[in-house]
């Protein structure tokens, strides 16, 4: 994925659509988003996705903009293989 790329149009939770956006790095973003007072929906956390034989590692957090729509902002960190007792 590229700066700024986006994953996908959207996936619906509930009544809320959240559109997911991704970037090399989202310290500058999340800096900025602080910097001018625009709360979080979501604070970063880090989550590690199943895929196969491997987990995807990303970091991520959420704003919800003024139309009620939710942007999760990505950041790959990399992949790691599942373990033994994880199969």
């Amino acid at each position: 994925m590229g700066i700024g790329t986006r994953d996908h149009c959207s996936s619906h939770t509930g009544a809320a659509s959240i559109s997911r956006l991704w970037f090399q790095t989202c310290s500058h973003l999340l800096s900025s988003l602080t910097a001018s007072e625009i709360p979080l929906f979501r604070d970063p956390e880090t989550a590690w996705y199943r895929i196969g034989t491997v987990e995807r590692g990303v970091i991520e957090f959420l704003v919800q903009d003024q139309d009620g729509y939710l942007l999760r902002f990505s950041q790959l960190i990399g992949d790691r293989p599942v373990t033994p007792d994880q199969a």
